[in-house]
């Protein structure tokens, strides 16, 4: 996994690009999804040290086989106007704790759970700054419908958490929330669905037998 991560990050060193890591947490699973994004078009055909040009870069990160090994599903974004890759990796609620920038960025990432309360917190030493002096900003972003408790994010969304992690900046995140105590939003389509088919339901029986009253009269 280390591996990977370091060949993220230094994708992000060699283009400048965007990147974007979120975290969502609905119910019982867990997705994460890293975004890498490329614009600028006279980045694309340049050659770094290693003899390979951006395009190339981009290229080889839909094939490495580190990937597959931990489950991440991969995709391209790009187009005539953009260098891009999406990754996807979906876990259930118990295996949070192998959340993988987050792992391999802060010395003193922790996730606890107790008295059903998950408890994530990374202390303020984001060390993927201090490997690669190009690297300024990450975007965090972390989703849920569960009950929050507690959090040091400095933007919310509606369900989102949002921290822009900085070179020298305050990069602490820490965010708690309750395990068991969150929205079910199919529980809802539950109750919705059966009132549905009973009112349209009721109004074609009410329909046909208006009709046929009529009919009779006539």
């Amino acid at each position: 996994m280390k591996k990977l991560i370091i060949f993220f990050i230094g994708l992000f060193v060699l283009c400048g690009c965007s990147a974007q890591y979120e975290v969502s947490v609905n119910g019982p699973n867990v997705k994460e999804k890293l975004t890498l994004l490329e614009y600028d078009k006279s980045k694309f055909d340049i050659q770094d040290e290693s003899g390979w040009t951006l395009r190339e870069s981009f290229e080889a990160l839909l094939t490495k086989d580190e990937f597959s090994k931990e489950d991440y599903s991969v995709k391209s974004l790009s187009d005539d106007n953009k260098l891009g890759v999406e990754y996807n990796k979906s876990m259930l609620l118990d295996d949070i704790k192998g959340l993988s920038i987050l792992n391999q960025c802060y010395t003193n990432y922790s996730i606890t759970i107790s008295d059903d309360i998950i408890s994530i917190d990374t202390g303020n030493n984001f060390n993927c700054f201090d490997y690669y002096e190009n690297l300024d900003t990450v975007k965090f972003i972390f989703t849920t419908n569960h009950k929050v408790i507690s959090t040091n994010s400095i933007e919310q969304d509606g369900n989102s958490y949002i921290w822009n992690l900085t070179r020298g900046g305050d990069n602490h995140i820490m965010i708690e929330f309750s395990e068991s105590d969150y929205t079910n939003y199919f529980k809802y389509l539950y109750i919705i669905i059966p009132s549905f088919i009973i009112i349209v339901g009721g109004i074609i029986i009410y329909y046909v037998s208006f009709k046929k009253k009529k009919e009779n009269k006539i």
